[in-house]
C-alpha cells in the first residue's frame, strides 16, 4: 500500500511539473526564443539527450523541474536569447507555467464533473457533551443530537457556527436538531459570559463533513468548471495570506500547511476513493502549484515577472549574475523551508 502511495504521488508530482515547464518550453518556442534545455527534477542530471538544439534531461533531485533558455545566464544580444525580447514576450514566456498549471486544474476539474457530479459538502454537528446546569442541558439537549440549524440557518462550518451563536447571545434562538430520525427544536438562550471551557451553549460537539456529487447538464461543465476554479484559486490565495501572517507576525509553524511527506501522506487517503477523487485531488494540486510560483519571491515565476516589470519601469537590464545569485538565494530559501515543513510532516506521523 505504501508503495502504491509513493508511486501515485511520485506519477502526480511529474505530471504536474513536466505541465508546468511545458508551459515555459511551448510559449518560448512559439516566439521563437531557444530553449537549451527542458529539465524535470532538478541538477545534477541523471542522463540527458539531444534534439533540434534543446538538451531533455531527467535529474536527480525529484522536487521540480526547469527550462533553461538562452541568453539567461550569459546575455550575448542574440536575436532568439530570452533577454532580447521585448517585455510583454518576456513577461508572457514567465507566466507560462502559472497559467498551464491553471488551465490544467481547470481541465482535470470540469473532467470530474461531467463524470460525477458537482461536489455538495454538508457539514454535520453532533453533539458530544452537554455541561450540568448549561442552557443546552435546561432546553433538553442531549449528547448524539446532530444540529441541523439555528434560526432557519444553515451551518456551513464550525466558524459559521460559532459566530452566529456568538451574535445570537443573551437573546432566543430555536434551535433544530435531528434525534433517532426525527426533528426537535428547542428554544435557548445562549449566555453573553459562560463559564470558561464552556461556551454560549454548554455543548462540545465534533463536526464531520459528507460530500455528495449532484449530476449538471454537459453543456453546463465549462461555467461551472470555472466558477470552482475562481471558487478556490481565491480560497487557495486567502489560505497563503494566512499561512503568511501566522508565520511571520505571530511567529507560528501553520498546523495546516503540508510538504512532500503531507501531501504523499494525503495522496494515500485520497487514493482509496478511486481515480475520480485523486483527477479532482490533481486538480487541487495544479492550482496550488500555480498560486504559490505567482508569488514575487526570488526563484519562483512571480520573481521572474518582477525582475522583467522592473526593467521595463527603469529602463534598463539588471545585471545577470545579481539576478542568478538572487534567484539562487531564492531556492536555497525555499529548499531550507521545504525541509522545515517535511520535518513537521514526518513529527505530526509519529
Amino acid at each position: 500500500m505504501i508503495i502504491t502511495t509513493l508511486l501515485i504521488f511520485f506519477v502526480i508530482l511529474c505530471i504536474l511539473v513536466l505541465v508546468h515547464e511545458l508551459g515555459h518550453f511551448l510559449t518560448a518556442k512559439f516566439f521563437g526564443v531557444k530553449v537549451e534545455e527542458f529539465g524535470l527534477g532538478l541538477p545534477p542530471r541523471l542522463f540527458g539527450f539531444s534534439f533540434r538544439e534543446t538538451i531533455y534531461s531527467l535529474n536527480l533531485l525529484p522536487i521540480g523541474g526547469f527550462v533553461r533558455l538562452a541568453g539567461e545566464e550569459e546575455n550575448k544580444n542574440l536575436p532568439r536569447e530570452f533577454n532580447s525580447q521585448k517585455t510583454l514576450v518576456k513577461a508572457s514566456i514567465v507566466m507560462a507555467g502559472v497559467l498551464m498549471n491553471l488551465i490544467f486544474g481547470f481541465s482535470l476539474l470540469s473532467l470530474g464533473i461531467a463524470k460525477i457530479g458537482m461536489p455538495e459538502i454538508a457539514t454535520h454537528f453532533e453533539i458530544t457533551k452537554v455541561a450540568k446546569d448549561s442552557p443546552a442541558q435546561i432546553a433538553g439537549l442531549l449528547p448524539n443530537d446532530e444540529i441541523i440549524s439555528i434560526d432557519n440557518q444553515g451551518l456551513e462550518n464550525d466558524e459559521a457556527l460559532t459566530n452566529l451563536i456568538k451574535s445570537k447571545a443573551g437573546g432566543k434562538i430555536l434551535i433544530v436538531v435531528s434525534r433517532m430520525k426525527k426533528s426537535f427544536t428547542f428554544e435557548i438562550v445562549p449566555r453573553i459570559n459562560p463559564p470558561a471551557g464552556q461556551g454560549a451553549l454548554g455543548v462540545t460537539y465534533a463536526s464531520s463533513a459528507e460530500v455528495t456529487y449532484k449530476k449538471i447538464a454537459l453543456q453546463d461543465v465549462p461555467l461551472k468548471g470555472l466558477g470552482e476554479t475562481v471558487n478556490l484559486v481565491g480560497m487557495m490565495f486567502d489560505g497563503l495570506k494566512n499561512m503568511l501572517n501566522e508565520a511571520i507576525f505571530q511567529r507560528k509553524m501553520p498546523q495546516d500547511v503540508a510538504g512532500p511527506v503531507g501531501i504523499a501522506k494525503i495522496t494515500g487517503q485520497v487514493a482509496k476513493g478511486g481515480i475520480w477523487q485523486i483527477i479532482n485531488f490533481m486538480a487541487l494540486l495544479s492550482f496550488n502549484l500555480g498560486v504559490i510560483n505567482m508569488l514575487p519571491f526570488p526563484g519562483l515565476d512571480g520573481g521572474r515577472f518582477l525582475f522583467v516589470i522592473l526593467e521595463k519601469v527603469l529602463g534598463q537590464r539588471f545585471n545577470l549574475g545579481v539576478q542568478t545569485f538572487i534567484n539562487s538565494v531564492g531556492i536555497a530559501i525555499l529548499l531550507f523551508l521545504m525541509a522545515i515543513v517535511t520535518y513537521f510532516d514526518i513529527v505530526r506521523s509519529f
